[in-house]
């Protein structure tokens, strides 16, 4: 369901604002730059952890974010987040531990955390703080985080003013770190 909202979210949009990109695009968007979710755990070995002893996990992971691991908070706010084993999903503690995350300079808690506040899960949903966050994680050198502002200045949504220098210079940048489908945007907006 939630793709299907990204879908008309991003139809309307386009709409709304009238640029000419076509509906592979849009699926481009929804399912290549996963806008709508979380990004994964630090390691896949942080999963692993929790499969084998959730509960003792949890311990071990809140006393390293405590003490310091933003990598380990992060983790921690994903497993809050979706509710592992025996430990109960609560948005409001993933987003108490995605802002530590982000503040300790982890970009995947500053993504996480956009997450949260552009669907209002766990806070009160808000446009201009996610856009907040997206920046500060594109600024940091989060690949992601610069192609989640390239679609807000390209289609003008969330608060965020219709650029499209912004939108193609983010994406050139995307693309020279290797992600396809920051070239083929990039391309696409050459070509216009």
């Amino acid at each position: 369901m939630k793709k299907y909202m990204m879908i008309v979210w991003l139809m309307l949009g386009l709409s709304l604002y009238g640029n000419a990109v076509s509906n592979e695009d849009i699926m481009l968007y929804v399912e290549e730059s996963r806008l709508g979710s979380l990004t994964s755990p630090q390691t896949s070995d942080d999963i692993h952890i929790f499969v084998t002893e959730a509960s003792k996990s949890e311990k071990l992971f809140k006393k390293a974010c405590d003490d310091g691991s933003g990598a380990r908070c992060n983790t921690l706010g994903y497993v809050y987040h979706a509710g592992f084993k025996d430990i109960k999903q609560d948005d409001f503690k993933a987003v108490k531990l995605f802002r530590k995350a982000c503040d300790g300079g982890v970009n995947k808690g500053c993504l996480n955390l956009g997450y949260m506040f552009l669907e209002g899960k766990g806070v009160r949903q808000n446009n201009a703080t996610a856009v907040k966050i997206y920046r500060k994680a594109c600024d940091s050198g989060s690949v992601r985080g610069c192609s989640i502002m390239s679609v807000f200045y390209e289609l003008g949504t969330r608060g965020v003013r219709q650029n499209i220098v912004k939108a193609k210079e983010l994406y050139g940048m995307a693309c020279d770190d290797g992600e396809a489908l920051g070239c083929k945007n990039y391309a696409r907006l050459n070509r216009q």
